[in-house]
């Protein structure tokens, strides 16, 4: 992805205090910045938007697919993804990486990580 394209950023959190959080630091590295609480909610915005990058929790709630999932899922219907990683609390051992997944970051200790990563203009 070249610098002058639109670069849209999905934040998809259970917890609306994780999206705001993630989206508020990372809105200056993006043209647009959404969120999400639900997966009904994130495959809204992925139909009406070209999202090109995505941040997804890897445990949504009850009766939700694991992020890993959501996210394997979104890459193969949602093509104008070029970046999409897993946020978790949960320990590493306890996190199957599907395809589609490109990193792993844990929220009590990746955070600035994750935000250079995102900061980077491709």
């Amino acid at each position: 992805m070249s610098s002058s394209q639109h670069r849209t950023l999905l934040v998809v959190d259970d917890e609306p205090r994780i999206c705001k959080l993630v989206a508020r630091l990372l809105e200056k590295s993006f043209d647009s910045v959404h969120t999400a609480t639900s997966q009904s909610e994130a495959e809204r915005i992925l139909g009406e938007e070209r999202v090109t990058h995505l941040i997804c929790d890897y445990n949504l709630g009850d009766n939700t697919p694991l992020g890993t999932e959501l996210i394997s899922e979104w890459r193969g219907r949602f093509p104008s993804i070029v970046l999409a990683v897993l946020f978790t609390a949960s320990a590493a051992f306890q996190v199957k990486i599907l395809p589609g997944v490109d990193k792993v970051f844990f929220k009590t200790r990746d955070i600035p990580e994750m935000i250079a990563l995102f900061s980077e203009r491709e």
